[in-house]
């Protein structure tokens, strides 16, 4: 797939169970950071925090995995990382420097999101709340990877994150999930790099808005139900990496 410096693009299409993945920490990352790119960097964060304590915004900078690359191999997907600070990460997105520097200066960072799907046909989305980084009006179930929260050394352990932001977003145990399954992996226009996942649970739409009710940590505001008649509609128009959801969704169904 063609892109351009700005656009979200599919590194690769991938559909596969976490078992079939493996995972590879580098020692150290391929980033090149010039020292003007270092200075911005520096300014970004420091005008981001004051910000961000103006308006009651949680921030965190911890560190990150970086993609580095990936390929095919004869037992699976395997996925190279590395590591990033969160600040780096987050102030590259604020100068949007994906469309300034070069590919070998961008962050990067990883983070696992994916499609649910409740038992009586909807996808269920996540509305923010505004008191996280979150900047879109609805996002995939999912976060970033962080290397201080996981040791990610397979694939099983990417699994076992998406079932922790299942239950942390909404409530919702390993015990009522009955499947999921990698689509692939795209790149955003901000440069962050997203394992796209597809879940499907067992139990209805209205089931997970009441779990979520009882429990709501305060980092969504409430659930978006989309039925999937209409989900294609919805990504197209959610903008962004959105779209490449659904070519990834539709791939691994023979839709396209």
């Amino acid at each position: 797939m063609s892109a351009t410096a700005t656009d979200s693009e599919i590194l690769i299409q991938h559909c596969s169970s976490f078992d079939c993945i493996t995972v590879e920490l580098l020692p150290h990352s391929t980033r090149i950071i010039p020292q003007e790119l270092y200075e911005v960097v520096e300014q970004t964060w420091s005008h981001y925090l004051e910000e961000s304590h103006r308006v009651g915004r949680n921030v965190w900078d911890g560190l990150l995995y970086r993609f580095e690359n990936c390929e095919r191999q004869e037992r699976g997907l395997c996925i190279r990382c590395s590591t990033i600070q969160a600040k780096d990460a987050i102030s590259f997105r604020l100068i949007g420097g994906r469309s300034k520097y070069p590919q070998e200066t961008w962050a990067q960072n990883m983070f696992l999101g994916s499609l649910v799907h409740s038992s009586d046909g909807f996808a269920l989305f996540g509305v923010p709340s505004g008191k996280t980084t979150a900047t879109r009006p609805f996002d995939l179930v999912g976060g970033v990877l962080s290397a201080d929260e996981i040791q990610l050394a397979s694939g099983k352990d990417l699994a076992c994150l998406l079932y922790n932001e299942l239950n942390e977003e909404l409530n919702i145990e390993e015990g009522v999930v009955q499947s999921v399954a990698l689509l692939g992996i795209v790149r955003t226009r901000t440069s962050s790099v997203g394992l796209i996942a597809d879940c499907q649970l067992a139990v209805s739409a209205a089931e997970v808005r009441r779990r979520f009710a009882e429990k709501n940590d305060g980092e969504l505001r409430e659930i978006k139900t989309v039925p999937l008649d209409e989900l294609q509609m919805c990504l197209i128009q959610g903008g962004g990496h959105l779209p490449l959801v659904w070519q990834l969704k539709a791939a691994s169904e023979g839709l396209t």
